[in-house]
């Protein structure tokens, strides 16, 4: 019997009609540059179990990251069931899931040192286009995987990976401040980092030369990433259905 399943047996002995368990595990490896310079670098691993149960029609859930307790688990998510929501749902059977490739090997073998080329290499070539920028640079390498199982015979498991870089710069003049940054992100190494540097040094170069406005109402124009910036966050908002539910 694997974990998952001795985690929905326990449910079902504490009460719960029917139950659903999911497992994460992740190795994460941040490399982290502040003010110009290597800040931080280190790696995280991260596990934990989740358990979703309904027991005579309402929702109960507990998460632990102790993988052994499971009947603590177990007893945690059904005692929460009188105060959830109502089920309206049972929990999907066996299904075929849509093949989505979203692990690369050569993702899980970069190395740590290359991570802090990259960084530094940013910082250098933005420093050379604007010596008095300060500059900070994240880069993360994940590779995780995730299992689910319910008590009605569905199963899904994957490995993801992903490998990131991004760089934000802060220019000061005066009472001027100037803020510019791009990122990059891939489940494999093929980071796009040449574009990074282009697009930071491309807003350093349009931001020379700025136009004097008067003080009047006048026409603002948004950008396809400027609309992003103002309208997605609040229409995510508005979208999330447990704020909805809350009314």
């Amino acid at each position: 019997m694997t974990d998952l399943e001795q985690v929905l047996a326990a449910a079902k002995k504490h009460g719960a009609q029917q139950a659903e368990a999911f497992r994460i595990t992740h190795e994460e490896t941040p490399v982290k540059f502040e003010a110009n310079r290597l800040k931080e670098l280190n790696s995280r691993h991260t596990s934990g179990v989740a358990l979703r149960v309904i027991v005579n029609g309402r929702i109960g859930f507990a998460s632990s990251t102790r993988p052994g307790d499971v009947e603590g688990l177990a007893k945690a998510a059904v005692e929460t069931a009188p105060l959830g929501p109502e089920a309206h749902f049972d929990f999907p059977g066996q299904t075929e899931p849509a093949a989505v490739d979203v692990y690369d090997p050569a993702t899980e073998a970069y190395a740590i040192d290359d991570l802090i080329q990259i960084g530094q290499s940013l910082i250098d070539a933005v420093r050379k286009a604007e010596p008095d920028i300060q500059c900070d640079a994240h880069l993360r390498k994940t590779v995780g995987t995730e299992s689910l199982a319910n008590s009605n015979g569905g199963q899904f498991s994957y490995t993801a990976s992903a490998l990131s870089a991004g760089m934000y710069g802060t220019l000061i003049r005066g009472t001027d401040m100037l803020f510019v940054g791009d990122a990059d992100a891939s489940c494999s190494p093929k980071l796009d980092v040449a574009q990074i540097e282009q697009t930071i040094i491309g807003q350093l170069e349009r931001a020379r030369e700025t136009a004097k406005a008067r003080t009047a109402e006048m026409p603002v124009i948004f950008t396809s990433i400027g609309v992003a910036d103002a309208l997605l966050g609040p229409l995510l908002m508005a979208f999330n259905g447990r704020l909805i539910h809350q009314g």
